[in-house]
């Protein structure tokens, strides 16, 4: 049951792309997709690859892939004649590490495995946090304050 929309995350370069997917499905395979939410999301999701392994003939021998997200959460209108209102945002990180061993085919997959990880992470991470951040704001019903719920 998703009230949340979760849109796609703005990013710079193709493993972002490929970080920006992966976060996306991540996020609404954990809380669902809601055609009329009254929550959105929006994100920025960077991703960076470094050589931490360096052999004496100068090769790389292990990566880290680090990413960062940046995001808003805001309040839809439902009737669509005011502006979202922001609720919060803050950033969050996530990195993963994984070995080089100078063969094509399995150093992309160790590079995109990584990449998946990262964003998956994030996703969970997000998550965490948006459930936090529902569970200690109260809402007012018919008179009775009770957390939100948004999940």
């Amino acid at each position: 049951m998703g009230t949340v929309y979760v849109h796609p995350p703005s990013y710079s370069d193709e493993d972002g792309a490929r970080a920006a997917r992966v976060f996306r499905n991540a996020m609404i395979n954990r809380i669902g997709d809601s055609p009329q939410p009254l929550y959105s999301i929006q994100s920025n999701l960077s991703v960076s690859l470094k050589s931490l392994g360096i052999t004496q003939e100068n090769l790389a021998t292990r990566y880290q892939a680090f990413a960062s997200l940046s995001y808003v959460l805001f309040r839809l209108d439902q009737t669509g004649k005011a502006m979202p209102k922001k609720l919060t945002n803050n950033s969050i990180t996530s990195w993963a590490g994984y070995d080089v061993v100078n063969s094509p085919i399995s150093d992309v997959i160790a590079e995109r495995d990584a990449i998946d990880r990262v964003s998956k992470e994030l996703a969970e991470l997000l998550y965490l946090r948006i459930a936090s951040y529902f569970a200690q704001k109260p809402q007012r019903q018919n008179g009775a304050i009770r957390p939100l719920s948004a999940f």
